[in-house]
């Protein structure tokens, strides 16, 4: 199936939408993501707290392959063949202010462990 631009902003709206519902400041979006039990990995763009979120929200749908969050953007990884499989969008600045405390240490509740081996992997990108 072909990735239709209406599908795009689709997909797009929604993401959008389900980061807004989130809050209105850092610590509204970390007691949202504490009442949905959502962890993730510091300084992880694929696993931070937002990207576990995002991924368990909109990797439901079938064109989804992947999420990002690189601080000041969600990056959503389609299945499309065709040469635009990425969408960027801006993160609303109360989930980039939740993601830059998160990744300072301040919601250690919502942190988990590495999801792979302690020996840094070179490479790795970070926020």
């Amino acid at each position: 199936m072909w990735f239709h631009h209406g599908m795009r902003g689709q997909l797009s709206e929604t993401t959008m939408g389900v980061l807004t519902a989130l809050g209105e400041d850092r610590d509204t979006v970390a007691a949202s993501l504490e009442a949905m039990a959502v962890q993730g990995v510091a300084k992880d763009p694929e696993h931070c707290a937002i990207a576990s979120y995002l991924s368990a929200v909109i990797s439901s749908d079938p064109e989804v392959s992947s999420v990002k969050v690189p601080a000041a953007a969600v990056i959503v990884v389609t299945r499309s063949r065709s040469w635009r499989r990425k969408i960027y969008l801006s993160t609303p600045n109360a989930v980039q202010d939740f993601v830059r405390a998160f990744d300072a240490g301040r919601f250690p509740k919502l942190t988990s462990a590495a999801p792979w081996p302690s020996i840094a992997e070179p490479g790795r990108a970070s926020h």
